[in-house]
């Protein structure tokens, strides 16, 4: 009976040709960043975001067209 304990190393092939350079590095970054600077064509969802913003402008400006009188007291009161 042997007391040396085996224990999992990952084979070495996994880290071999991992030397990448600071300028392959800029290079990896900016060829990922360049998609994501391509401008994305309008879609209805744009719209429906739009017409969703404009509908909540309109009930807030009804909203603020109502005259509250200052007296008015509010339903909750808060007690610090």
């Amino acid at each position: 009976m042997s007391l040396h304990l085996n224990y999992y190393h990952p084979p070495a092939a996994y880290n071999v040709h991992m030397n990448v350079t600071r300028r392959t590095l800029a290079k990896i970054v900016a060829a990922a960043a360049v998609p994501a600077a391509v401008a994305a064509p309008q879609t209805d969802a744009d719209e429906e975001t739009r017409s969703a913003h404009d509908a909540l402008k309109n009930a807030a400006e009804q909203i603020a067209e109502v005259d509250v009188p200052i007296a008015t007291e509010p339903a909750v009161h808060f007690k610090a």
